[in-house]
């Protein structure tokens, strides 16, 4: 659980702290926030003090209104990516925002910029590769995403069964296919003799 720290009467970039409002999934605290635009939201505090976001999203609008006059790729694939990541986390009315915003989980104030978001990221390997946070509770910033095919994101959800393997920590399903086996085996074990699925995964490591 996150260190509750108090920043009332703070600043950071447009955004100026007004009340404490409440506490994440994952118990870090949420400030309500105004923007030197007028408008209110509300942020993780780690977002705030780690310079993630620092605007009510005004920022990141007005860059992709100037993106798509100025990179010549708003028709491309990776524009639309990286717009809809951003749309994800601060649109309320975009489908599966509750599952991004309203989880807590914002874009850094750099990648509100489509240049800079190229920069760092790169141009996707092929059209099956799309954006994935490594920590899937943590923020789009370049030291979290990378390009990945939606079998390693399948892998990477948040819900998945974690198994160690040679002393790596692992998603069952990677487990299953690194052993050679099949997933009804495992299945077996879990079922019948009640085995919980790393020591399951144990019968086939001996």
């Amino acid at each position: 659980m996150s260190k509750s720290i108090d920043l009332n009467v703070m600043k950071f970039g447009s955004l100026t702290i007004l009340n404490r409002a409440s506490s994440d999934n994952r118990g870090e605290s949420m400030w309500l926030c105004k923007c030197e635009c007028g408008k209110e939201s509300t942020v993780r505090s780690s977002a705030l003090r780690k310079g993630i976001q620092v605007s009510c999203g005004c920022v990141g609008r007005k860059n992709s209104a100037e993106a798509k006059i100025t990179h010549g790729m708003s028709n491309e694939k990776i524009y639309r990516v990286w717009s809809q990541m951003i749309q994800r986390c601060e649109n309320e009315k975009t489908k599966g925002y509750k599952n991004y915003g309203g989880r807590g989980i914002s874009v850094c104030e750099r990648w509100k910029s489509f240049q800079l978001f190229i920069l760092d990221m790169g141009k996707r390997p092929s059209s099956i590769y799309t954006i994935d946070r490594i920590d899937s509770n943590g923020n789009y910033e370049p030291n979290n995403c990378r390009w990945a095919t939606q079998k390693e994101q399948q892998r990477n959800r948040r819900n998945n069964t974690l198994v160690s393997v040679q002393g790596k920590e692992i998603a069952l399903a990677e487990a299953v296919e690194a052993l050679g086996i099949k997933k009804h085996q495992i299945g077996n074990l879990m079922s019948k003799k009640k085995y919980s699925a790393q020591q399951a995964v144990n019968e086939f490591m001996h």
